[in-house]
Parts: C-alpha cells; sequence; structure tokens
C-alpha cells in the first residue's frame, strides 16, 4: 500500500503546476515604475517522473508476489502439518488397538512357564524381547505424535504455554 501511494504520489508530482510571478521594476534615471507579471506552465517533455513510478509500482508488486508466495507457503506447512498429525494419530490409535502392546502380566506368565520348566530360557527372553520392542514402538509413535504437533503449532503460530 505504501508503495503504490507513493507511485500515486510521483504522478501528483509530475502534473504541471503553474506558477505566478508578480513584480516591480523601479529606475530612478527617467523615474518610471513598471509592474511585471508573468504565468509560468513547466512543460513535462522530459522528466515526468516515470522513473519513479515505475520503481514504487515495481515495488507494490514485488511485495503483493511475496505476500502470496508467504500465503502459499504458510498455507501448505498448516495442511501438511495436519495431515501428518492425523496420521501419526491414526497410527498410534491402531498400534494401540491391535493389541500388539503387552502388558507385563504376558512378562509374568513367560517367567512362571519358565520357572515351571515349560519355557526354556530363550523363550522367556524372547517374550521379554517382544514386550520391550513393543514399548519402544509404541514410544516411537508417540514421539511422532509429538513432533507433528509441535510442527503444526509452529506453522500456526500457536502459543502453547
Amino acid at each position: 500500500r505504501a508503495a503504490l501511494a507513493l507511485a500515486q504520489q510521483h504522478r501528483k508530482d509530475a502534473t504541471p503546476t503553474p506558477s505566478l510571478v508578480i513584480g516591480t521594476w523601479l529606475t530612478h534615471a527617467e523615474s518610471s515604475v513598471s509592474v511585471l507579471g508573468g504565468v509560468s506552465v513547466p512543460l513535462p517533455l522530459f522528466d515526468r517522473n516515470q522513473g519513479a513510478i515505475g520503481r514504487a509500482e515495481g515495488e507494490a508488486r514485488a511485495h503483493r508476489t511475496l505476500l502470496e508466495a508467504l500465503e502459499a507457503r504458510t498455507r501448505a506447512e498448516v495442511q501438511g502439518a495436519v495431515r501428518a498429525l492425523r496420521l501419526a494419530r491414526q497410527a498410534e490409535a491402531r498400534f494401540e488397538e491391535s493389541g500388539v502392546l503387552v502388558t507385563s502380566d504376558l512378562l509374568e506368565r513367560a517367567w512362571r512357564a519358565y520357572e515351571a520348566g515349560t519355557f526354556s530360557i530363550a523363550e522367556a527372553l524372547d517374550a521379554y524381547d517382544a514386550v520391550w520392542k513393543a514399548r519402544a514402538e509404541a514410544l516411537e509413535l508417540r514421539k511422532v505424535v509429538a513432533d507433528a504437533e509441535t510442527r503444526l503449532a509452529r506453522a500456526i503460530a500457536l502459543d502453547l504455554r
């Protein structure tokens, strides 16, 4: 807006402004007084402020293009962050619904089966390994959700404090 206003001001400055001149001429030798008057109108043949007008309009176009680019980038960032958050939450929900997340009850049963002699130590350790891998995957999915929430908050400049 400022650049467009400046261009408009340069156009107004390029409009010829007439000036009126009134003066007197006194002479002592012949004792006379003359009154002079005149009108001056500049003809903008060579300098019509076209350079300044063009520069201001160019700056306005550049600012408008920058604004459009920023709006498009912000829109894309927000849409991408919303999509990533939705997908991360869906993945976390699918993981929790799938029953892969085993509890400490499974570990206790595996340990009792080992003590009873129906499981070998390798099978008991496999049960521990499965539980820890499932917990690690659940934590990784929670991290992905938290990262997606952070990206969305950053994209919309939301202060979550």
